[in-house]
């Protein structure tokens, strides 16, 4: 009789120790979560004290839409699953007027911690060049509206 309750208890056995190193992960992150808190809390503090430099301000705001953003479940899901040529057409577009070099998508890939080699990112201009979906001016790439014409007056190199 003694062998039928042996394999629940081990069962149990092995589900304390999970508990046990489950509670130390759940404080670890508490600890973490605290410690980002307190310099959140400090950072802003400090940003505040420049309330009339309009360019604080406005990072502030984006900073504030990014924090929504993230929190929100269906805006992580919808990152989630952006492709990588999505992520580039994505940032073209945030920066329809002025457009992006190379360098400059690279620098906001790391940014935003997305992990995509230089290669393919030229990989990816070339293509939508090539397609009449982005426009050259020299480095910099433009993207083009729905009807494939760029949306400045720039001529493809």
């Amino acid at each position: 009789m003694d062998n039928l309750y042996q394999p629940m208890l081990q069962r149990y056995r092995t589900l304390v120790y999970d508990e046990a190193k489950n509670g130390g992960q759940y404080r670890k992150l508490d600890m973490q979560k605290r410690v980002i808190q307190t310099e959140m809390e400090g950072a802003v503090t400090y940003l505040k004290t420049a309330k009339d430099n309009l360019f604080v301000k406005k990072e502030l705001e984006k900073i504030a839409v990014l924090r929504k953003d993230l929190a929100s479940p269906s805006k992580r899901r919808e990152k989630a699953v952006e492709t990588r040529s999505q992520t580039i057409i994505r940032l073209l577009q945030q920066h329809v007027h002025e457009g992006l070099d190379t360098d400059e998508i690279m620098a906001a890939l790391h940014s935003q911690e997305i992990d995509i080699d230089r290669n393919y990112v030229t990989t990816i201009l070339y293509k939508l060049y090539k397609k009449g979906m982005a426009v050259k001016d020299g480095k910099k790439f433009l993207i083009t509206n729905p009807r494939n014409k760029p949306t400045t007056d720039v001529a493809a190199d």
